[in-house]
């Protein structure tokens, strides 16, 4: 069976696109944004999870939260940041 999923109530449900397609791309963009380092997104119907080295700063976490919200059309409540060791 296919392991991709898509999203469901998002933007990119319509793209049709798999979302490990929309991951690497999503994780290339945030990398290059100021302050936040190497990130690596894990997206899924329910959400969406940000690894990324600059985590531990209000402003990154703010800045990336509303980077994938733009994105993905998914709300912050469905966002989270994590620092990348």
């Amino acid at each position: 069976s296919e392991a991709t999923l898509l999203a469901q109530g998002s933007e990119l449900e319509s793209s049709g696109i798999p979302l490990d397609t929309e991951s690497a791309r999503l994780s290339e963009f945030l990398s290059m944004m100021d302050g936040v380092g190497d990130a690596r997104v894990l997206l899924s119907a329910e959400g969406a999870v940000v690894l990324c080295e600059g985590a531990d700063s209000s402003f990154v976490r703010l800045s990336v939260t509303n980077a994938v919200s733009v994105y993905t059309g998914l709300g912050s409540d469905k966002i989270r940041i994590i620092k990348l060791k």
